[in-house]
């Protein structure tokens, strides 16, 4: 479930990007970059917000863990 909804704001945040910068893809073209090249200037852009997003995400989930291991006496 965490990996659709991850998927999703990635998705909406490279969809934001792609529509603030959709007047300059055209001078981009003109200048001779082809569309491989645009194209994978995305991918790394997702892969980045990817990595950043897990990171973060798994050090706190590991502290709410631990959190709520010490507060309930379970074991998770």
């Amino acid at each position: 479930m965490v990996f659709i909804v991850s998927l999703i704001i990635v998705y909406q945040l490279i969809y934001s990007n792609v529509t603030d910068h959709m007047a300059e893809y055209p001078t981009l073209k003109a200048m001779g970059y082809r569309d491989v090249y645009l194209l994978g200037v995305l991918f790394q852009e997702g892969l980045m917000l990817a990595i950043l997003g897990y990171i973060p995400g798994c050090l706190i989930s590991l502290g709410l863990y631990s959190l709520t291991c010490s507060a309930t006496s379970l074991p998770l």
